[in-house]
C-alpha cells in the first residue's frame, strides 16, 4: 500500500483520528486568518519588478512617499478674506494632528520676492487676520496671480477652488490607521467648513475607499454565496445533513486559506478579495460530486466504509477516464512519439 492509498483510507480506517487533526488544523488556521490584513495600495496591483512600478518605487525614494490628500474647497471667491479664514482654521487644526507631516495651503505658503541684490521670503497670506487689510488682499491676489506654480496645485484657474495638500506619516500597511486619520481630516473640514462642500482626492483617500469596497464586499459576497449555496445544495441533495456537510467542508477549506494567508503575511488585495468566494463555488462542486458518487456506490449496495474509499479513488483527479482510455491515449502518443523521431 503506497502513501497515497494510505491517506485516502485513512478517513475510513481512523476517521476519529482524522476527524482531530482537522479541527486543530482548523483552529490554527483560524487563528492565522485573524492576522490577515487588507493591502489596498496601488502598488499590490501592478506587477512586482513591472516597469512603471520600479519608476515608481525610484521616484519615492527620491522626493518621499504619495501619502497626500488633497482636500478641495468650493468657494465664490477663494481670495476673499472669508474663504481664506475657513482654509487658515481647516490647516491650523489638520496640522496639529501627529500622523500629519505638513499642509500646503495659500495660508501656509511662503513668497518669494527678488529684489535687486537679495531675496525676501514671506508668508504669502499673514497669519494673523487682523492684518488682512484691503491693500494685503490685493497684494495676495497679485501675487497669486505672478506665481504660476500656485495654480493647479493650491487654487483652481477660475480663483474659486482653494486645495489644501495634506501630506501624511504613516506606513503604507497601515490602511487601519489612514482610515482614521481620514475620517478625522473630513470631520474637521466639515466642522471648520461650516458644512460647506468639499472633495477629497489622493493616493491615501483612493487605498481607503479601496479597502472599505474590499471589506464591504466580503461582508456581503461570502454570505451571500453562502445562502445561495446552501438554497442550491439543499435542492440538489434533498438532505439537511448533507447540505450541512457539504457546506462545513468548503468553509473550512476558506479558513485554512485565509488562515495561511494570515500566518504567512500575504495581505488580501484588490485582486485576490474575490478568492473566498471562488474557492466556495469550486469547493462547493467538487463536494457535491464527491457526495453524489459516495451516494451512487451506497445505492449500489456497497457498504459505506468500502463506498467512501471507492468515492475517494474516484474523485482524487479532477478528471480520470476509463482505463481503455488511458491505454488507448498512452498508445496514440507513444505512436506519434515514434513517428516524430524517426522523421
Amino acid at each position: 500500500m503506497n502513501a497515497l492509498e494510505r491517506i485516502l483510507r485513512a478517513p475510513v480506517s481512523r476517521p476519529r483520528t482524522v476527524l482531530a487533526l482537522i479541527g486543530i488544523a482548523t483552529l490554527l488556521f483560524a487563528i492565522g486568518a485573524t492576522r490577515l490584513r487588507v493591502d489596498s495600495s496601488i502598488e499590490s496591483m501592478i506587477v512586482e519588478h513591472d516597469p512603471d512600478r520600479v519608476a515608481f518605487d525610484r521616484w519615492k525614494e527620491l522626493f518621499g512617499s504619495d501619502e497626500v490628500v488633497s482636500v478641495a474647497l468650493p468657494f465664490d471667491d477663494a481670495l476673499a478674506a472669508d474663504a481664506l479664514d475657513v482654509q487658515r482654521r481647516i490647516a491650523a487644526r489638520v496640522e496639529e494632528l501627529p500622523e500629519v507631516a505638513e499642509v500646503d495651503a495659500l495660508v501656509t505658503v511662503d513668497d518669494i520676492v527678488g529684489s535687486d541684490d537679495a531675496l525676501e521670503v514671506q508668508p504669502l497670506v499673514p497669519p494673523d487676520p487682523a492684518d488682512w487689510t484691503p491693500a494685503v488682499l490685493a497684494r495676495v491676489r497679485e501675487r497669486v496671480e505672478a506665481n504660476a506654480l500656485w495654480t493647479g496645485s493650491l487654487i483652481s484657474r477660475d480663483r474659486r477652488t482653494a486645495a489644501l495638500q495634506v501630506r501624511l506619516e504613516i506606513p503604507d500597511a497601515e490602511t487601519s490607521e489612514r482610515g482614521a486619520l481620514l475620517t478625522q481630516i473630513e470631520r474637521i473640514v466639515e466642522q471648520e467648513g461650516e458644512g460647506r462642500t468639499y472633495f477629497l482626492a489622493g493616493h491615501p483617500f483612493m487605498k481607503t475607499e479601496i479597502a472599505r469596497t474590499m471589506a464591504r464586499d466580503l461582508g456581503v459576497l461570502l454570505p451571500a454565496t453562502v445562502a445561495l449555496m446552501a438554497v442550491l445544495v439543499y435542492l440538489s441533495v434533498g438532505s439537511i445533513a448533507m447540505t450541512l456537510l457539504i457546506l462545513a467542508a468548503v468553509l473550512v477549506s476558506v479558513i485554512w486559506m485565509t488562515g495561511f494567508m494570515g500566518w504567512i503575511g500575504e495581505p488580501i488585495t484588490a485582486l485576490s478579495n474575490t478568492a473566498p468566494t471562488f474557492l466556495l463555488a469550486i469547493g462547493c462542486a467538487y463536494v457535491m460530486h464527491l457526495a453524489a458518487s459516495y451516494q451512487r456506490f451506497v445505492h449500489a449496495g456497497v457498504g459505506p466504509g468500502a463506498a467512501t474509499l471507492a468515492a475517494l479513488e474516484r474523485m482524487r483527479r479532477p478528471a480520470s477516464p476509463p482505463r481503455s482510455a488511458r491505454a488507448s491515449w498512452r498508445s496514440r502518443t507513444c505512436r506519434w512519439c515514434a513517428a516524430s523521431a524517426s522523421t
